[in-house]
């Protein structure tokens, strides 16, 4: 059984801030059957601590990775006009292979 995700999200903590604008948390959220980032900043208010919350644009959906079409090669085409014959007059002719 597959877990429905409609209408829920998680954040997690940004280990890659490197600046205070950036967000404290990040995520994604899923609106209406659409993903979308969600991001989070701790902020200090009169009335105590708060989230401050941020919905981003809608994630890119990666597609499964395909599997490449098998590469075909064409026949090689022959180069003479005429098919070969054992009359062509070959210096190896006289080989017994």
């Amino acid at each position: 059984m597959e877990f429905d995700n409609s209408n829920r999200g998680a954040l997690f903590l940004n280990d890659r801030k490197t600046s205070d604008n950036h967000p404290d948390w990040k995520g994604r959220i899923n609106i209406a059957g659409v993903d979308h980032w969600l991001s989070g900043w701790k902020k200090q208010t009169a009335k105590g601590p708060v989230l401050s919350l941020s919905l981003g644009d809608p994630c890119e959906r990666q597609a499964p990775p395909q599997e490449a079409p098998p590469v075909r090669t064409a026949p090689r085409a022959t180069t003479s006009k005429y098919p070969p014959s054992e009359s062509q007059g070959h210096a190896d002719s006289d080989i017994p292979w």
